[in-house]
């Protein structure tokens, strides 16, 4: 897995099922520089899962990020809910509610 043209390669529905431990559709996927993002479904749910690599970072911090996140949802701030971060293959997977709106 690696960077082509600054761009990761998108995230496939075998990745996916990996992630979520379950078949899921893609209905969506963006690249996007040094990460990638697909809106996920499956029979009974959907979210958004991004790739990234650590990037020098500890995963703590992304949990502090998300910790921060979540809080502002909370307070009724529109800030989109991570619900978990997973660890997999040297790279680090964020699981988020899928959020209101057009993603343009």
């Amino acid at each position: 897995m690696g960077v082509t043209d600054r761009y990761w390669r998108p995230i496939e529905p075998g990745e996916a099922e990996r992630v979520f431990g379950r078949p899921v559709e893609i209905v969506k996927a963006h690249l996007r520089w040094l990460f990638a993002v697909a809106h996920c479904r499956w029979e009974d749910g959907e979210a958004i899962l991004k790739r990234q690599p650590p990037m020098g970072r500890a995963a703590e911090e992304l949990r502090w990020q998300h910790r921060l996140a979540n809080h502002l949802a909370d307070a009724g701030i529109p800030a989109v809910r991570v619900r978990r971060m997973v660890e997999m293959d040297g790279l680090w997977y964020e699981i988020a509610d899928v959020a209101q709106g057009d993603d343009v």
